[in-house]
């Protein structure tokens, strides 16, 4: 039963409590009370703010820090980050320090990091990376040329420093970068008369050192990609290998804080600054690197002079941060005060007791320990004074007596412009002509080489096809491609394979803008840009001769496909088949016994001087089927296919999904995962669309075979960890996605009472998983219930979740990632986990586990008998025992 209240606000007693409490709270003596609590707080606020440590923290924290040398403008900041940027007085360095990016801007990371590895390292270049070098060496040559071509009569002056640039650079490749290109039984020594001056070996070292460094992806961990760059930072911080002009530049750095590094990240990167704080742990690393002579280093997390709670990495060579390890084993209360003087390197992420934190990166050239002779007086802030009222009335009539002329000078100065209205413009216009005439006489002179300025992308790129089709194209070559293609020839020409290296080497995809509006006109035919839609009937991999097969082929997994495509668009170039030579089909055309499956290809059209077609160069033929015909085809698509194909996705991508399964995210699946993200946004997908499909709710299905399923609707439980905010930084990827970033999520996929034995390296112990293992969730559109209100802004930002939810998505592949548990057992190996591209997020929870009970058997029976009438008998002997003593008793 339930007892209802009695003394309820509205009966008499109620109210007559109410009054009591209200008579209370406006007592004289808790009102007296009250005051001199906020009395306390007033003064404990003044004590505060008369530190003067306080308050510069709280201008920092706003962006506007109160000491000016620990700042410094984004202008500074640039001058010093790049050498480029100050005009020196030599034409030959201008002309270094200008052609090295024009050469290598275009350059891929692959290609810079062969090249850097050629350039700062003595170990013999791989077999890989000999064959990038061999292609950025003629791309650069090519270049050059076409640099010389465009110098326009005003520029004549700079033909000899671009003749000098041209030997110095085609000697610095035959001796250092490529040595196997010298003439046979020639020594490097031999070739050339001039050496490599030091502006170019410089300027080189410079642009190379600055590319590593902005290449390394911030909010991660290291990766294997950024090992070059990292030793390399670590070789500059010793003063030896090649030399940077940034680092001998007279101009002193920049003192900045730790708010400045979080903030301004991307602005200080690569650039050299000065760096204050205490020493609060030094970490020992002995790992080597074969390329260069480091036999170990130093990881020094600091903290910052501005107070700051977020720790900065200090990575360095300097046997001086052994003595800090010593001194803070000794007393771990005294911290050494250091500077540090070295280079921004990226944003690092890394596992802290409270979780995933992301710290800056900082590789030292020079450390130097701040001797503290005499500590700094700080002023006590004064006594409060009884007569308060008094003070406040003196301080009020001050401030008149301050703001009264300031006042009244404003009054007049606003009457004097209402009656002058001519007055302001013309005071503006003299400080205009001041300040022109006050410029410097340097800045009216042109110091710039002609070739300073990029200039139009894509016309230079159309320029560079049309100089390397001169010596490739012949008037023989459209009649050889015709016999072929007309099976009256059994091997493929030459000069098909050589311009398919061509346009292999300046890439399809960036040939497209500078193709697209007019055609590139021969005197024996023309290529011009197509996308063409149709249906292939017939597809087969090209035969190559062995030594086509030497020079044209990569590796071994390189080929060249032949495809004839009928189209259907009505702009077509005619009604009869093309041809297609391509390097990449789907892998499924090759296997089937008939053949017609829809396809688009993007690419390079060859006509005659008739204006026929003769063939089609493309590097990939696309699988798109079109979504009102999914029953045409042979041989006929499967469900899962059907479903990808109703998503609008390339079927062609499940090949490149499998080429990198088990491998980190690369560049070449950046539009397929980008595409898949967009396209299973809750907008673009409905429930009845992704329900319709054989949606996977057992994890171990797709983990047991995993190629099997890649691309196929799951739906699973998984424990999110945590969630951050990725950013999308190249444009044609946003443009894809339609947004400049997406959001992932990190946890535990449910297995239920499943284990995995994961074996890490041969040799090495297994990590064993029970009931749950790694996943990694991705999707474009947030959902409230797992991230803060502050997640949803603009930036990178990470945050813990702990909860279960039900992910409804596409398992797009196995994906591999530096994860801390199997980096403790090696520290080369790296995690593999089903990466998820998720549609959707509903919150659930943890599914208990119930483990199925086995029959207990005859033994067991007879065993929980067989103890049952033990323990009854010995219960019943020892009950027995007291009446019988009372009876012997009794007797007695």
């Amino acid at each position: 039963m339930v007892r209802l209240r009695r003394d309820r606000w509205y009966s008499a007693d109620g109210q007559g409590r109410s009054r009591a409490v209200v008579g209370t709270r406006v007592s004289g003596t808790r009102r007296l009370i009250s005051l001199c609590f906020l009395l306390a707080l007033v003064i404990f606020l003044m004590n505060k703010a008369a530190d003067p440590r306080h308050v510069s923290r709280a201008f920092r924290a706003l962006g506007v820090p109160l000491e000016t040398a620990s700042g410094a403008n984004r202008a500074e900041i640039a001058a010093n980050g790049a050498a480029s940027t100050k005009l020196p007085a030599s034409r030959w360095l201008i002309t270094c320090q200008d052609l090295v990016p024009q050469l290598l801007d275009e350059a891929s990371n692959a290609s810079i990091l062969a090249l850097g590895s050629a350039w700062f390292t003595e170990v013999a270049v791989a077999d890989d990376d000999l064959r990038t070098l061999r292609s950025l060496r003629q791309e650069s040559f090519a270049g050059l040329e076409l640099l010389g071509n465009q110098l326009s009569a005003q520029d004549e002056v700079w033909r000899d420093e671009l003749a000098r640039f041209q030997q110095e650079w085609k000697t610095l490749w035959a001796r250092q970068l490529l040595p196997e290109a010298l003439p046979s039984g020639t020594a490097p020594e031999e070739v050339g008369q001039e050496l490599v001056s030091t502006e170019l070996a410089s300027s080189l070292t410079a642009y190379l050192d600055r590319r590593l460094t902005l290449s390394m992806k911030n909010a991660k961990p290291w990766t294997s990609s950024e090992k070059l760059g990292f030793w390399r930072l670590l070789q500059r911080g010793q003063g030896r290998g090649r030399a940077n002009s940034a680092d001998q530049m007279g101009r002193p750095a920049p003192a900045i804080s730790t708010l400045q590094l979080e903030s301004e990240a991307e602005v200080y990167q690569a650039t050299n600054i000065r760096f204050r704080g205490s020493v609060r742990r030094v970490e020992a690393v002995p790992r080597q690197h074969p390329g260069f002579d480091i036999d170990g280093y130093w990881l020094i997390w600091v903290r910052g002079a501005d107070d700051s709670t977020q720790p900065v990495a200090i990575y360095t060579t300097n046997h001086q941060a052994e003595q800090f390890a010593e001194r803070l084993k000794q007393n771990q209360t005294e911290f050494p005060e250091i500077e540090v003087l070295g280079v921004v390197g990226k944003r690092l992420a890394y596992n802290s007791a409270a979780g995933i934190q992301v710290a800056p990166t900082i590789f030292a050239t020079r450390l130097a320990e701040q001797r503290i002779t005499s500590l700094p007086a700080v002023a006590e802030p004064a006594r409060m004074e009884k007569d308060l009222p008094r003070a406040l009335g003196l301080g009020a009539l001050l401030a008149v007596a301050v703001l009264l002329p300031i006042w009244a000078g404003w009054r007049h100065s606003s009457k004097s412009a209402r009656a002058r209205p001519g007055t302001g413009k013309r005071v503006w216009c003299l400080w205009a002509l001041v300040m022109l005439g006050n410029q410097p006489a340097v800045m009216a002179q042109d110091n710039r080489s002609p070739w300073a300025a990029t200039g139009d992308a894509d016309q230079q790129r159309r320029q560079l096809l049309e100089a390397r089709l001169q010596d490739l194209w012949k008037p023989s070559i459209l009649t050889s491609w015709q016999g072929y293609f007309a099976n009256q020839q059994e091997n493929i020409p030459d000069s098909a394979l050589q311009l398919m290296n061509v346009l292999r080497q300046m890439q399809f995809s960036k040939l497209q803008p500078a193709l697209e509006d007019a055609p590139i006109r021969l005197p024996t035919g023309q290529l011009e840009f197509v996308r063409l839609s149709g249906v292939v009937r017939f597809a087969m991999p090209v035969q190559l001769s062995a030594d086509q097969q030497e020079w044209f082929r990569r590796d071994d997994d390189d080929s060249l496909f032949q495809v004839n495509l009928e189209p259907w668009t009505p702009d077509a170039p005619d009604g009869q088949p093309i041809p297609v030579l391509c390097r990449q089909i789907p892998a499924a055309w090759t296997s089937a016994s008939q053949l017609k499956q829809p396809a688009r290809v993007d690419g390079i059209l060859i006509r005659d001087p008739d204006s026929s077609t003769v063939c089609l160069l493309a590097d990939a033929v696309d699988w798109v089927v079109p979504a009102d015909k999914m029953d045409d085809w042979t041989p006929a698509l499967t469900s899962p296919q059907r479903w990808l194909a109703g998503l609008g996705c390339n079927l062609r991508w499940l090949d490149l999904l499998r080429r990198h399964h088990q491998q980190p995210l690369s560049e070449e699946e950046s539009t397929a995962f980008y595409t898949f993200l967009r396209q299973l946004d809750p907008q673009s997908t409905t429930d009845a669309q992704f329900t319709s499909a054989a949606t996977i709710t057992e994890p171990m299905q797709v983990l047991a075979r995993q190629k099997a399923f890649l691309g196929q609707p799951i739906r699973w439980r998984v424990r999110l960890v945590t969630g951050s905010q990725v950013r999308v930084p190249h444009q044609q990827d946003q443009d894809v996605l339609g947004s400049d970033h997406y959001y992932q999520f990190d946890g535990m996929v449910d297995i239920g009472q499943q284990r995995i034995r994961y074996e890490i390296a041969r040799g090495d112990d297994l990590v064993r998983f029970e009931r749950e293992f790694p996943i990694t969730v991705v999707m474009k559109q947030l959902d409230a219930k797992f991230a803060p209100a502050s997640a949803a802004g603009p930036g990178q930002r990470s945050w813990e979740v702990g909860q279960w939810a039900e992910v409804e998505g596409c398992f797009f592949r196995m994906w591999s990632y530096q994860s801390e548990l199997i980096a403790g057992r090696n520290p080369d190996a790296r995690q593999a986990a089903p990466l998820i591209v998720a549609r959707r997020l509903t919150p659930t929870t943890v599914r208990l586990s119930r483990s199925a009970s086995h029959e207990i058997g005859w033994f067991g029976v007879a065993l929980a008998a067989a103890t049952i009438i033990i323990l009854g008998s010995m219960l019943f002997l020892v009950f027995q025992k007291e009446p019988r003593r009372r009876r012997v008793a009794s007797r007695k």
